[in-house]
Order: structure tokens, then sequence, then C-alpha cells
């Protein structure tokens, strides 16, 4: 999956000209954090009651 982002990140700059990407992930799954964080992501916020838990409790 890192690589994956990686890829998707390099096209975007290379033939999209973004001034910025967003990721969003859920902040309590700790291995999907690490994709932006090992690919030297800046945390710019975060959003708060944005989730919904896929049981519907949180």
């Amino acid at each position: 999956m890192t690589k994956a982002v990686q890829d998707v990140t390099g096209f975007s700059f290379n033939h999209q000209n973004p001034n910025r990407l967003r990721i969003r992930c859920d902040t309590k799954n700790t291995k999907i954090k690490m994709i932006p964080e090992s690919l030297k992501f800046d945390l710019e916020g975060v959003i708060s009651n944005e989730d919904l838990s896929v049981d519907g409790s949180e």
C-alpha cells in the first residue's frame, strides 16, 4: 500500500501539478496512519466527528 500511495503521489505531482494532496484515514488504524508518515506527509490537522465505525457504535 505504501508503494501504491507513493506511485499515485508521484504521478499526481508529475502530471497533474496540484498544490497539495490530502490523505484521509482512520486515526485509530495505526498501520494505515504509518503510510503517510513514512512518505513524509505533514499532518496539518485531524478532522473531528468525521468517522463512523463499521458497526456504528463510534
